[in-house]
């Protein structure tokens, strides 16, 4: 499983490029009435952007925020298009920079993964013609999961790399592992465990330092993953486990049932053995 989140950089959610090819966002009970405030500060936002009233140079800052966190899709691609126009005519190279990356976050959930690709490019060369590195750290990352969920396992390891180099001299050690978690979930991909091991020995310090029990609970269960990929069982099924668990007590389920089927799978054997010695 690799891991991606909101609007700093990615596409909001935690995605299974092994059990799914499709972006979804499994929200929990205990996060229903936050979408509800939210989705009416987007709203009264929105009105008040459509009536006008605001101040004319609040309008790029508005904008970012609508395209940021609507929860409408094709908004978000509407508001994602009036940022790059309004930020072109500002000569915003920044807010240029935001509108072409919530573009192709908006068009990755909804499928459209050329198009996506297209948009997240044009970001980058903002980035690098402003040698704003943090930016395009932030856009290789999800560069490279576009790739991997299109199956081009080259090009994904050769953007995650360069996400990697740029945050290890510069800021975000969440980016970092975020980057580093991602490369190991695509040497799974490639059915590389070794290779994967290396990146989540890497990681997993990362999120423990910094307290973020999701990417510890989804390090641990990629371990897992790997482990039984290299045919060790016993280690495989504790760790599935452990993240199972941990999960659990998030009351987020989806990389649940993704590592269940993992679990099934090591169980298989046994079960089949058990049923052969029954018979006989």
């Amino acid at each position: 499983l690799s891991l991606m989140t909101g609007n700093d950089y990615g596409i909001s959610t935690l995605i299974s490029k092994k059990a799914c090819m499709t972006f979804m966002v499994f929200l929990v009970f205990c996060l229903e009435l936050f979408c509800q405030n939210q989705k009416k500060f987007i709203d009264s936002l929105e009105q008040s952007y459509m009536n006008g009233q605001y101040q004319e140079e609040e309008q790029l800052d508005i904008l970012r925020k609508l395209c940021n966190e609507h929860y409408d899709l094709d908004k978000v691609l509407y508001y994602s298009e009036e940022l790059i126009l309004s930020a072109e005519n500002l000569d915003s190279q920044n807010n240029m920079f935001w509108g072409c990356l919530q573009k192709g976050n908006a068009l990755a959930r909804k499928g459209d993964l050329s198009e996506a690709l297209e948009s997240y490019f044009k970001a980058a060369k903002i980035a690098s013609k402003e040698k704003t590195n943090t930016n395009l750290g932030i856009v290789s990352i999800v560069i490279a999961d576009v790739y991997s969920i299109m199956g081009n396992h080259n090009n994904a390891v050769q953007y995650y790399k360069k996400a990697i180099a740029i945050h290890q001299e510069n800021d975000s050690i969440w980016r970092l592992a975020m980057a580093v978690e991602n490369l190991g979930d695509e040497y799974l991909n490639v059915s590389k465990p070794d290779s994967a091991l290396l990146m989540f020995e890497k990681s997993g310090p990362i999120f423990k330092r910094m307290g973020y029990t999701e990417g510890i609970a989804m390090n641990i269960g990629n371990k897992g993953i790997a482990y039984a990929l290299q045919g060790k069982d016993e280690m495989a099924k504790d760790e599935i486990n452990h993240a199972i668990l941990m999960f659990e007590k998030m009351e987020n389920y989806y990389p649940i049932s993704v590592f269940l089927t993992y679990m099934s799978d090591l169980y298989l054997p046994e079960s089949k053995y058990k049923r052969l010695v029954s018979v006989q």
